[in-house]
């Protein structure tokens, strides 16, 4: 994986950290998250905060994604539990 490899490396940042607001994590430990994987393999000196701030925000544009999903997902589920109205007795 590479610095440029931005949605990639926003979907493996949502799924190693769930529990993170992104907007509250510094470039610092950012930076530090992508280059300690396994797969990453690329120099350090190509990441600015430009791609910094891309990754933060594609981490940010995937966690929505899974929001609205989750929110549909319940929405369908609420209606599914719902009890039907079958009309007068």
């Amino acid at each position: 994986m590479l610095w440029t490899d931005i949605d990639a490396i926003a979907i493996e940042l949502l799924e190693a950290h769930p529990e993170v607001n992104p907007l509250a994590v510094n470039f610092v430990d950012l930076r530090n998250w992508v280059m300690a994987w396994p797969g990453f393999d690329d120099d350090p000196a190509r990441c600015g905060e430009k791609i910094l701030e891309a990754i933060q925000g594609a981490w940010i544009e995937e966690l929505e994604e899974l929001y609205f999903f989750l929110g549909a997902r319940l929405r369908e589920s609420a209606r599914l539990l719902k009890p039907h109205d079958d009309g007068p007795d």
